[in-house]
């Protein structure tokens, strides 16, 4: 593949991963948190929150696997940084990288959404939405 192709639609979904990656106030996720914020807002019934907790954590634990693979693609990319000039191997190696935690990330995603969506209630996901839309509208990534 061309590479200056390559990079066209790679670097921006590249460039996604190390923002929304690097921005987070927390390198752990808490599952029980979410839960309780939720059923707070939700109305979850027990049932609802420990079917929740389960989904979460189990995000949560396949997130955490991928912090050796976040690493070390951001030592890569740092070294090519320095380097004095850029090998389009190298390029195209890390990139790849990035692009396949990303694309890990949003299949994981899917399938808590789906999951999420199984357990609540029309009334319930209409509220999520509305909680998601102004959690949406803050634009707090950048801080």
């Amino acid at each position: 593949m061309n590479v200056k192709k390559m990079m066209s639609w790679a670097l921006p979904l590249a460039l996604m991963a190390l923002v929304t990656g690097g921005c987070q106030r927390s390198t752990t996720h808490d599952p029980q948190r979410a839960v309780s914020y939720l059923t707070g807002k939700l109305d979850l019934d027990t049932a609802q929150q420990t079917r929740l907790t389960d989904i979460l954590e189990a995000y949560a634990a396949g997130h955490g696997a991928h912090a050796g693979e976040r690493d070390r693609t951001h030592a890569e990319v740092t070294a090519l940084l320095r380097r004095e000039s850029l090998d389009p191997a190298s390029v195209e190696h890390a990139v790849d990288q990035g692009v396949d935690r990303v694309a890990a990330q949003f299949r994981a995603f899917g399938t808590v959404l789906s999951e999420v969506h199984a357990l609540l209630t029309p009334e319930q996901r209409d509220k999520l939405a509305d909680l998601i839309e102004k959690h949406a509208g803050k634009r707090h990534r950048f801080h």
